[in-house]
């Protein structure tokens, strides 16, 4: 079985409900400028934490790909 099968087999069983928040989760990943309130809560917790924070480190922190 494949990695595309087990997906499949994951998305039929879904609600849809549970499909709506799983494709809104999707497409706010793909679009890093639209940050979630937790997303910004832990921006402002890295911020106050640290004086400065490494870009890559607040993008691995917040599981964004890495900057081309």
């Amino acid at each position: 079985m494949t990695t595309k099968d087990d997906l499949h087999r994951i998305i039929d069983r879904l609600t849809e409900e549970e499909a709506d928040q799983l494709l809104d989760s999707i497409n706010l990943k793909a679009d890093p400028d639209e940050l979630t309130p937790e997303e910004a809560a832990d921006v402002a917790r890295i911020r106050a934490e640290a004086d400065y924070v490494p870009l890559k480190s607040l993008r691995r922190e917040l599981g964004l790909p890495p900057a081309k």
